[in-house]
């Protein structure tokens, strides 16, 4: 298995961050890798969606785990190969702790991590930073 993940600190409430994580449709906002994202039906544990990355091709994707206004998490299979990625808010009383984290296993899992994991593992840090300027910025969503 390989892992890798970023955390960012942010002023932005729960509420604001889940806003962004909800609006599928709108990934590629804060991740300029992904080109198109859909989910079929509400954000719950269970539903299905698309992901396209930039340089790869369109994937299926499903809704694993789902806490609202806490976690989710959405799984991605590939041959031989399952790749979750974990999405995490802890509040505290000085502001909001938000972890995105990438979990490659399986038994091609090394190869995966070439083609799909170092790369997203370079851009994660900017992805994070995004997210939270967005919650942050977008002060309708703390409603």
């Amino acid at each position: 298995m390989w892992k890798t993940g970023v955390s960012r600190k942010t002023a932005a409430t729960p509420r604001q961050i889940w806003s962004v994580w909800t609006d599928v449709a709108h990934w590629n906002r804060c991740d300029a890798d992904i080109t198109r994202s859909e989910l079929s039906g509400a954000f719950e544990t269970g539903s299905t969606g698309v992901i396209k990355p930039q340089d790869g091709p369109q994937t299926k994707c499903r809704i694993i785990t789902c806490t609202v206004g806490k976690s989710f998490t959405h799984r991605t299979i590939w041959p031989l190969c399952t790749v979750d990625f974990i999405h995490e808010i802890t509040a505290s009383d000085d502001g909001t702790l938000v972890t995105h984290r990438i979990e490659i296993k399986g038994g091609w899992y090394f190869l995966f991590v070439r083609i799909m994991g170092r790369p997203r593992e370079k851009i994660l840090p900017d992805s994070g930073t995004s997210l939270v300027k967005m919650a942050e910025e977008d002060s309708h969503t703390d409603r």
